[in-house]
């Protein structure tokens, strides 16, 4: 990546205007020590990179990054919600108190000077709100490759939910981006049933989904439930969509579960979740 400037003349932006170039070797005392020092545990994606970087004996590229040149990948999932959850909170204090983040993201360079984040949506979100730089390794990566490293990327920090998980398969699958279903989870290194069951929530009714306050919880065993009922008799689900929604405002997921499962017949008549 050179040195992370434009050479004097050449009329080029920066790659990273206000970057401290930070020389780090990822193999496995280093990322004990990340895990040790402070905000996140260790993610999927920093593993699977120290591994690859480790077998090659290669060191990696870190900067720091100004967050408002950063831009979230089109495939991100990741719910609003997550915000204002506490291991977000934390995550933020820890960040403010160091004035950057230890574990650093994973940006893809564009020729405009500008980056695409593959993973670390809930670090560059504090540090825009901060107003503080982001600790990044930049690569440039095809479309493919920056989203396979996001999805390696979710059980990295806070955990992504069934849902978030669907909303980024989702986008993938509509812009037929990995070819088919298991075409993709062959890619994504995914369980297809397991990305199958996720691209069932997402696609349930939006008015359904909506009558969840925060639908990471929604349950994977609703979910098939609720799917099921809507293949049998559609009708009847948004009639239960219809007359809950009003009742059942800011209510917990399960007692939004509920209120649609005494609507449907009182009781599901649906095959038992897998």
């Amino acid at each position: 990546m050179g040195s992370g400037g434009a050479r004097a003349g050449s009329g080029r932006k920066p790659l990273a205007e206000d970057a401290r170039p930070y020389k780090v070797t990822l193999d496995a005392t280093t990322i004990q020590a990340l895990r040790e020092a402070g905000n996140g545990s260790i993610s999927a994606g920093i593993r699977a990179t120290a591994q690859r970087k480790e077998a090659k004996k290669a060191a990696a590229r870190v900067v720091l990054v100004s967050a408002k040149d950063i831009d979230v990948s089109p495939f991100h999932g990741r719910h609003a919600i997550a915000f204002s959850s506490d291991w977000y909170r934390r995550l933020k204090a820890s960040m403010e108190h160091h004035q950057k983040n230890l574990v650093p993201v994973l940006l893809n360079a564009g020729d405009s000077g500008r980056f695409e984040l593959a993973y670390g949506r809930l670090r560059l979100q504090a540090a825009l709100e901060l107003g503080i730089p982001l600790l990044a390794m930049v690569a440039r990566q095809t479309r493919d490759e920056a989203v396979c490293a996001m999805v390696a990327d979710f059980a990295g920090g806070l955990a992504w939910s069934v849902f978030e998980r669907g909303t980024a398969f989702k986008r993938i699958v509509d812009a037929d981006l990995l070819g088919t279903k298991r075409s993709m989870a062959m890619r994504l290194g995914e369980d297809l049933n397991d990305m199958n069951a996720a691209l069932e929530m997402v696609n349930l009714p939006p008015k359904l989904l909506a009558m969840f306050s925060d639908p990471r919880e929604i349950r994977l065993k609703w979910s098939r439930e609720l799917t099921s009922v809507e293949q049998r008799d559609p009708d009847r689900l948004r009639e239960a969509v219809r007359a809950g929604a009003p009742l059942v405002a800011n209510a917990s997921a399960l007692k939004v579960y509920e209120s649609l499962k005494n609507a449907c017949f009182g009781s599901w008549n649906c095959p038992p979740a897998r």
